[in-house]
């Protein structure tokens, strides 16, 4: 495969890329639950393979990562993959895409995962409550105020009941509350969900 350029490897980043035509006669030669066995796959190896997202001098490897991570997300609404670790890859590339000021493609992401993780793992969910919090904090740096307030109550609400009011999530989710009710001139609220 090498010899004809239908396989091929990265010397900077080890990754592996085949050939069009080849994923192309590999999909056609497949039944629809081996397809599917396989895109749960991928899905699973897109979440192992992905980079530090925080980590400025991995950037470049995100920007390679990003797209197959999108590709999955079209592969988890194509098959209604109502997973975990499908709602995990979804929100970890809205919040990559978030951090790049994508919002269109972001909001979408996060949207899907939230949704997700509200059927799979229920709407009182430390993840569900993590979802909440990034989309909240996306529509407030678009100056969507009313949208992410009612997220990050939602959220804050989900993090004190499951997590309890000194957890370090609740605390990030309720700093967030916090600088948005400020944002918005509410500083009164503001110091009553600080102090509460």
């Amino acid at each position: 495969l090498r010899a004809y350029s239908l396989l091929s490897r990265d010397p900077h980043t080890q990754m592996f890329s085949v050939h069009r035509l080849v994923q192309a006669v590999l999909r056609d030669g497949m039944d629809a639950d081996a397809e599917k066995q396989w895109k749960q796959r991928v899905v699973m190896a897109v979440n192992e393979a992905r980079p530090d997202l925080d980590d400025v001098r991995q950037w470049d490897a995100c920007e390679l990562w990003v797209p197959h991570a999108q590709v999955c997300a079209i592969w988890i609404e194509q098959e209604q993959m109502m997973t975990p670790e499908a709602a995990f890859l979804l929100n970890v590339a809205g919040y990559y895409l978030d951090d790049r000021a994508r919002y269109e493609d972001a909001e979408a992401l996060y949207v899907r995962a939230l949704s997700i993780r509200e059927q799979v793992l229920g709407e009182e969910h430390a993840d569900t409550a993590t979802s909440l919090n990034n989309l909240a904090e996306m529509y407030r740096k678009q100056g969507k105020h009313l949208e992410a307030e009612q997220l990050c109550v939602r959220a804050l609400v989900i993090c004190e009941h499951v997590l309890g009011r000194e957890h370090p999530s609740t605390r990030l989710v309720r700093r967030n509350y916090v600088g948005l009710l400020r944002k918005m001139g509410r500083n009164k609220d503001a110091k009553r969900v600080e102090g509460s």
